[in-house]
């Protein structure tokens, strides 16, 4: 090693002719955040225990509700405490379940922080008859259990007189970035502060779950309102941004372990399990362990999905609305019905234009386009519509459709350019309107347009091209309002580059001012590549046109 620092050695001479020695060190590796977080942590992905539902068949594992990583032990050990509320919140917060090792099995003689060894144990419930109790189906149709707090995180919710009072209900929206980092003063897991990130405790994606569930009543801010509302200071942590990255991944939560919060990895890592597993944190007493508890469910309930899927029918619970009132019934849901009605939503597919080919007189302009909105790309050499051109060129879309590819020519100048086309070639063709345009035989001819009881040519050839540009831009303005309804409910931190559009807002920089100081890309904004649309488009859309829809 002495050989290696000597041969990192450089001499460099200084204008005074005197040398000095110039250094090249090694990394600093990172350490673990508790000097003892990787004596006993095992990252072996095959290290699992399964909890399986007593009132199903054990047939190839298919009563089996989760499975939970054991890394709490090098021999695949699980912490009880974790285990068995994790199985309760699944079977409708049942905190007086218990786990057996056999289905006719007793409660195991073990205590909250003890651990689980075996790979497979049984979560019942003491009064459910034939075993046969009903689960939750996924979070969205997970009810919050106000005021029925499982016992092991009770203890953990601060008294009154413990709380210091240092942040109060006046940090807003605007100043929550930068409370928030003077308040965990870096990431709570890594103890880093450069780049921390705000991380939600539940996810701002469930908003909506949020506010049915009035989860604000645990929110420091009493003012903040709709969209705004989960936006607390109480359900969000600062977090290193690959820290982050995990967390939303549902790489790891936070759970109650020996009195004290701690990082709990639910998923195999190849460095942050080594590094942070049962690493005990110092939360901010306003930190709320509501919300805590809120993503620890979040970050289980994909794992019921398997369950449901196999075997027979299984009994859930489900949330109903009526009159603006929720209440949860039970059903049987067949396993081929489970991932359409309890899945997570998947990824949109593109849908091909299917262009009428006839759209009859009085349209209703409501209707939505049949296609897709898509992405906005640049400009490329293809020519350009005149700027006096519109798509509302013609009556209808109809007429637009029906005229053939060799009369469109008729389209790209004025119609006082020429008289006659065919006698002057090389002069840019005549604009016509289409009432004025018949086909008979090969050729074209004009048709007389009744004006003022005279048969005369009409002093505006082109109303009728107006009334369709109106029509047209009614369209785009009809179609723009239904896509605002479906914008995300955070427009300040929603976009297809979320970090990007994090850190803007983070350093107080304001996005458009039309989506309220939102940071949106032309993607999230709903603009449309024309190539990306199908070729059967009316002619006044050619394919490498420039302009965006």
């Amino acid at each position: 090693m002495a050989s290696l620092r000597q041969a990192s050695l450089q001499t460099l001479s200084t204008t005074s002719g005197s040398a000095k020695q110039f250094i090249l060190r090694d990394s600093v590796p990172e350490p673990p955040a508790a000097p003892t977080a990787c004596s006993t942590f095992t990252g072996h992905p095959k290290h699992a225990i399964e909890f399986r539902h007593p009132g199903y068949p054990d047939e190839h594992t298919k009563n089996v509700i989760l499975t939970l990583k054991a890394f709490d032990d090098t021999h695949a050990a699980l912490h009880h405490a974790t285990a068995r509320i994790a199985c309760a919140i699944v079977a409708c917060n049942r905190w007086d379940g218990y786990l057996a090792r056999t289905r006719d099995g007793g409660p195991i003689d073990l205590k909250e922080d003890d651990l689980l060894t075996d790979p497979v144990y049984f979560f019942k419930i003491p009064d459910a008859p034939d075993d046969r109790y009903p689960v939750f189906p996924n979070f969205d149709n997970w009810e919050y259990p106000h005021g029925n707090f499982p016992s092991n995180w009770r203890s953990m919710i601060p008294k009154e007189d413990d709380r210091d009072g240092e942040f109060s209900t006046s940090v807003s929206v605007s100043n929550l970035s930068g409370a928030l980092l003077n308040r965990d003063n870096g990431c709570v897991i890594s103890r880093y502060y450069d780049y921390c990130e705000k991380a939600h405790l539940c996810p701002v994606n469930e908003l909506a779950w949020f506010k049915r569930n009035e989860m604000h009543t645990y929110n420091e801010n009493d003012q903040l309102l709709d969209r705004n509302i989960i936006d607390d200071i109480s359900n969000v942590v600062a977090l290193r941004p690959d820290v982050h990255k995990a967390f939303d991944e549902k790489k790891f939560v936070l759970v109650p372990k020996l009195g004290k919060w701690v990082v709990h990895f639910t998923a195999a890592t190849r460095h942050l399990g080594q590094l942070y597993h049962n690493t005990p944190l110092d939360l901010h007493k306003n930190v709320s362990p509501s919300q805590l508890f809120t993503r620890f469910a979040w970050a289980i309930f994909p794992s019921v999905l398997k369950f449901l899927e196999g075997g027979v029918g299984r009994e859930v619970l489900v949330r109903t609305s009526q009159n603006g009132k929720h209440t949860w019934r039970t059903e049987t849901v067949p396993p081929e019905d489970a991932a359409k009605r309890f899945g997570p939503p998947g990824s949109p597919k593109k849908r091909k234009l299917e262009w009428p080919t006839e759209l009859q007189p009085g349209l209703d302009l409501s209707t939505p386009l049949p296609f897709t909105i898509k992405r906005a790309r640049m400009s490329s050499s293809s020519p350009k519509l005149p700027s006096d051109f519109s798509p509302s060129d013609f009556s209808s879309f109809s007429d637009a459709l029906s005229i053939p590819s060799e009369k469109q020519s008729h389209l790209q100048t004025p119609p006082e350019t020429v008289k006659n086309p065919s006698e002057t070639p090389s002069t840019p063709a005549v604009r016509k309107s289409v009432d004025d345009m018949l086909t008979v035989g090969d050729s074209t001819v004009e048709t007389p347009t009744k004006y003022n009881n005279k048969t005369d040519v009409h002093p505006n050839p082109h109303e009728r091209l107006d009334k369709a540009r109106a029509e047209w831009v009614e369209y785009n303005k009809m179609r723009l309002e239904a896509l605002l309804k479906q914008r995300p409910s955070d427009p300040s931190i929603y976009c297809c580059d979320y970090r990007a559009a994090e850190a803007a807002a983070t350093l107080g920089i304001e996005g458009l001012r039309e989506w309220d100081g939102g940071h949106l890309c032309n993607e999230c904004l709903g603009v449309e590549y024309l190539e990306d649309r199908d070729k059967s488009l009316p002619p006044w859309h050619d394919e490498e046109e420039t302009n965006c829809v």
